[in-house]
């Protein structure tokens, strides 16, 4: 029997080491793979990705990244050659210079916000002046993708982007040419692939754009009588029309380097409904209707590679987009797209969740074997409780009488138990505070001992130690203590709280801990004097004629004396409360602090007035608190807060002696406004709390 009991110790401890083997293997997994998640890196729109795609993921929640672009272009002949001459001339020379700053966080496990800054500079000799726009286009978004993937391979999401698009020459955005880009994106991660993994994964995009581009040259076209020309759609980056954007995508995943490959098409949609004339189109520019061939529309083929230095979150992105179509076909609805254009720039990932210290897993010990029981511990088990009652004393001391031994206290409930005693007879001195002190006593008698373990026979598995849960025999001893008188003085004192000055006359009620009533009138230098109170919490209301209704309370303990002092606040001259038919109307309203049911100070006076109408009036027996708001925010986070305010003025009124059977609070939220929500003040009558009087 005791070698199965060993045996069962020692799977369960290799299972305990297993157990903790395995949790410590998958932290370091979570932390390998958080540490990995510093590798994703944005695309040119902010977003992780490749460098134009968009992955159906991010980083691990709490990080963020920041990168910067750059893009050049430099030749001739690009706008104007003999195919597509330019007012006479056959020959250009074209530039361009842009960057893009991005900014990409990534706060829960399925959404990522991000944003880009995107400016660029064109020039052609063919314009006058040659240098054509320097302009500065931002794009917000956001995307949203399933955390785990998809039978461990297939990862989802979507993205919403919008284009905020400056005007040439112009400060700041030009609505007319707000535009938004819908994306679904898709990844199929060939790591995960089970057997024979591949480092290597796959994206797609898919998406519309809705492009307005071209309002931003309405004005100019209208005051020409002629659309802009071909190298000034270039400059600007003009689009007359939407389009459906597609690209596929695939990225290497190795150590330092990640090389990547991509091919994105724009496939145009006139939703604008631009008509374009073949009769008034520049020289070399066709129209989309009337041209539906591959070579007129936008793609580009991108090769390019990220490498990962020796900095944790740093990377570099060099990449090179060569125009596969629209570079030499032009129409006149899209702006050219570059034969080549050479990217560049860097990037920094960072985790703003500390690490977690690396666990040491420490293989434990064989264990030894099984010890045998240990001996029964002796002890005594008391009870401190007042004489003739069973209401246990707190806190009572007990000491050992002619031993020296530590002396113990009882527990709230009056209970104590000793350390473990030797035999013998042992008596207790009990003191505690308003009891007479006492003894009581115990026997403490030795128990059987306990049998010994018989020996172990051999085992051919190390035998782990079954622990014993030591037993104990307690011995209960009864110690009874007499009461002394528990009366207390209340001596205080009744002022004014604007001069300090005694108010004689003025009525004082003491309510005790029992909830029983005692009244008296200070005198001329504003004392009174209670005497036998019982302790406990007590209440005191005090009034005058001249002064509001003040109600506090105050802790009375046991043969002690309480000096309570209260200030009592004049009745104004002019009331801010008015009792009518049906409402007790308040000629100022409570403030709340800022979207909180956190009642401000400088309202203190007015609740002070309504408690004090509560009090003289005995006749509002029902009283509706109604708290109500404007219609700033939500018509449910409106309610809540009316609720919350209402209940909040409740409770104040409750703190300062009126009676809770007599009050009841609602929250309407904002639908019952006194005014218009229209003006700020129309706003400030309506944020207010109302005093219903029910009977």
């Amino acid at each position: 029997m005791l070698t199965k009991k060993r045996l069962t110790a020692a799977c369960c401890l290799a299972m305990v080491c297993s157990s903790r083997t395995a949790a410590a293997d998958e932290a370091q997994n979570a932390a390998a793979e958080r540490a990995a998640s510093l590798r994703e890196q944005n695309s040119v729109s902010g977003s992780t990705g490749l460098l134009h795609l968009s992955e159906p993921g991010s980083g691990e929640a709490g990080t963020f990244r920041l990168s910067l672009l750059g893009d050049a272009f430099s030749g001739s002949g690009f706008l104007c050659n003999a195919s597509t001459p330019c007012a006479g001339s056959s020959h250009d020379s074209a530039s361009h210079f842009g960057t893009a700053l991005g900014l990409s966080v990534t706060p829960l496990s399925f959404l990522e916000a991000y944003a880009s800054l995107r400016s660029f500079a064109n020039s052609d000799d063919e314009h006058s002046p040659g240098l054509l726009s320097v302009l500065n286009n931002t794009a917000l978004g956001a995307k949203a993708f399933v955390p785990t993937p998809i039978f461990g391979l297939f990862s989802v999401g979507g993205s919403a982007e919008l284009e905020l698009l400056s005007g040439s020459g112009a400060v700041g955005f030009n609505g007319k040419g707000t535009s938004l880009r819908l994306a679904a994106l898709g990844e199929v991660d060939l790591r995960r692939l089970e057997g024979a993994p591949l480092p290597l994964r796959v994206l797609l995009n898919a998406g519309y754009f809705l492009d307005n581009s071209g309002g931003l040259v309405a004005s100019v076209e209208q005051s020409r009588g002629v659309a802009v020309s071909r190298v000034e759609r270039f400059g600007l980056g003009i689009n007359r029309v939407d389009r459906i954007q597609m690209g596929l995508g695939a990225e290497g995943m190795f150590g330092v380097a990640r090389p990547f490959l991509e091919w994105n098409v724009e496939v145009p949609v006139n939703r604008q409904n631009y008509n374009c004339s073949t009769r008034t189109i520049a020289v070399g520019d066709g129209c989309l209707a009337t041209d539906h061939s591959f070579s007129a529309i936008p793609s580009t083929l991108t090769l390019g590679a990220r490498f990962a230095p020796w900095l944790k979150g740093l990377s570099g992105t060099l990449a090179f987009d060569v125009g596969t179509s629209g570079t030499s076909n032009f129409i006149t609805e899209l702006s050219p797209t570059l034969p080549w254009d050479f990217w560049f720039g860097v990037g920094y990932a960072f985790d703003v969740q500390e690490p977690e210290p690396q666990k040491v897993v420490v293989r434990e010990p064989a264990p030894a074997p099984a010890p045998l029981p240990p001996k029964p511990a002796l002890r005594a088990r008391g009870f401190v409780h007042e004489k003739d009652k069973n209401d246990g004393i707190a806190n009572a001391i007990i000491h050992y009488q002619g031993r020296e031994l530590t002396p113990m206290a009882s527990a709230a409930d009056g209970h104590f138990v000793s350390d473990a005693l030797e035999p013998g007879a042992y008596t207790f001195e009990v003191s505690a505070d308003g009891f007479k002190p006492d003894q009581c006593a115990v026997t403490i008698v030795d128990a059987l001992p306990a049998p010994a373990a018989p020996p172990a026979p051999p085992a051919t598995v190390p035998a782990a130690p079954v622990p014993v849960a030591p037993q104990t025999t307690y011995f209960d001893v009864d110690c009874a203590l007499e009461a002394l008188p528990h009366s207390g003085t209340v001596t205080g004192r009744v002022l004014d709280a604007d001069s300090g000055a005694p108010v004689g006359s003025a009525t004082v009620e003491l309510q005790d801990s029992l909830h029983r009533s005692l009244n008296l009138t200070t005198d001329a230098s504003g004392a009174f004097r209670f005497d036998r109170v019982l302790p406990g919490t007590l209440t005191l209301r005090a009034e005058s004629a001249d002064h509001l209704f003040h109600n506090q309370t105050l802790e009375l303990h046991v043969r002690e004396d309480a000096h309570p002092e209260i200030n009592l606040h004049k009745r104004p001259k002019v009331s801010l409360v008015q009792l009518g038919a049906n409402e007790l109307k308040i000629k100022q309203q409570i403030h709340f602090e800022h979207d909180s049911a956190t009642i401000l100070g400088d309202s203190n006076a007015l609740l002070e007035e309504i408690a004090d109408t509560l009090a003289r009036t005995p006749s509002i027996e029902h009283l509706d608190i109604q708290g109500h708001t404007d219609d700033t925010g939500t018509p449910d986070h409106n309610k809540a807060l009316s609720e919350s305010r209402a209940n909040a003025v409740l409770d104040w009124l409750v703190g300062h002696g009126i009676d809770a059977g007599r009050l009841v609070a609602h929250g309407f939220g904002q639908e019952r406004p006194l005014s218009p929500n229209v003006t700020p003040q129309g706003r400030a009558r309506n944020r207010r709390v109302e005093f219903i009087i029910v009977h």
